[in-house]
């Protein structure tokens, strides 16, 4: 990776952070993001790192396609991939949801996860077991690609 994508990563990784900061969005008390946030990660790189976990094994993730998040899950030996809303425009405390699941609302990313930990986000009933673990830093990989747990795509 470039010192110019690393640098862009790390702004693009500090906006995030400050733009949930308030929310507690993805972000622990110790101002860490949560072992399940892995940010910007594609689909497959999602699956990639899904492929060979537990059933419920999930992680949230900066969404490619839109703005937003999405949320993937493995889920008896498949893929599963949901849309979170997120409604910055809100006056309302509740601005999270996951697209077409229910009308349920949450103030943060982080009572969205606790809430379906708890409440099967399928129809199937599958609930969000343990987050998956961020892939470790390679040895060449500058340090500003892996900032607070927040993590990078895999590839060069």
């Amino acid at each position: 990776m470039s010192h110019r994508a690393s640098t862009g990563y790390t702004v693009i990784a500090s906006l995030i952070k400050e733009d949930e900061a308030d929310e507690g969005s993805g972000i622990t008390n110790d101002g860490s993001f949560a072992p399940w946030f892995h940010g910007i990660v594609s689909r497959l790189g999602a699956e990639q790192r899904l492929t060979g976990k537990a059933s419920g094994t999930f992680l949230v993730r900066v969404s490619e396609s839109r703005v937003g998040y999405s949320l993937s899950l493995r889920s008896r030996g498949a893929f599963r991939h949901f849309m979170v809303d997120q409604d910055a425009e809100s006056d309302a405390d509740e601005r999270y949801r996951v697209i077409g699941k229910s009308r349920q609302t949450f103030a943060s990313l982080n009572e969205l996860v606790a809430f379906h930990q708890t409440t099967a986000i399928t129809e199937r009933g599958d609930l969000l077991g343990a987050p998956c673990p961020c892939p470790a830093a390679p040895a060449k990989a500058p340090a500003a690609r892996w900032y607070s747990g927040f993590c990078d795509e895999d590839e060069e």
